[in-house]
């Protein structure tokens, strides 16, 4: 957050605020990432058990023409449904985002301690606004991507 240093208290209680929000939305979207990804795992790998399933099941049948020729085409899917997990990796993406959410929970709650009560003085308050915004910055520059934040949010200098 780029900062003027002429800034008065009361304005950088307002930057205090933005900054509050930005990393609200940033936890927010980390987390909703996570879910995302949990049950992109979790469908994929019941999809290619199923498959897989019913391909063995059937093949004790000894079927025949058509059938065979679906079990072929079952088999070829489930196939494809597990390479494509393997090359998404949906758990790792997960466990990723889960471990941003909490690195920007533990921001949260920085700076609601900040916001609950403020060092007296322009000039400590500057401080601490510019150590959090400092790492508010390093967090998201070690944070896997994430689709539908509101960029105008979190990226914008000043709101």
């Amino acid at each position: 957050m780029i900062i003027p240093r002429s800034t008065n208290y009361e304005q950088l209680l307002g930057y205090l605020s933005t900054l509050k929000e930005r990393v609200a939305a940033n936890k927010s979207a980390h987390q909703i990432a996570s879910e995302k990804s949990r049950k992109l795992h979790v469908g994929l790998q019941v999809a290619v058990i199923i498959l897989s399933a019913l391909v063995g099941a059937t093949l004790f049948a000894s079927p025949a023409g058509f059938v065979k020729n679906l079990l072929a085409l079952v088999s070829l899917l489930a196939g494809i449904i597990g390479s494509l997990q393997l090359f998404i990796r949906p758990a790792e993406a997960a466990a990723s985002h889960k471990l941003s959410a909490s690195l920007f929970a533990g921001l949260e709650r920085e700076v609601e301690v900040l916001a609950a009560s403020p060092p007296k003085g322009t000039d400590k308050l500057l401080a601490a606004i510019d150590n959090l915004s400092s790492k508010l910055i390093y967090a998201s520059m070690h944070s896997p991507a994430v689709s539908g934040v509101p960029h105008d949010l979190i990226l914008s200098p000043t709101r």
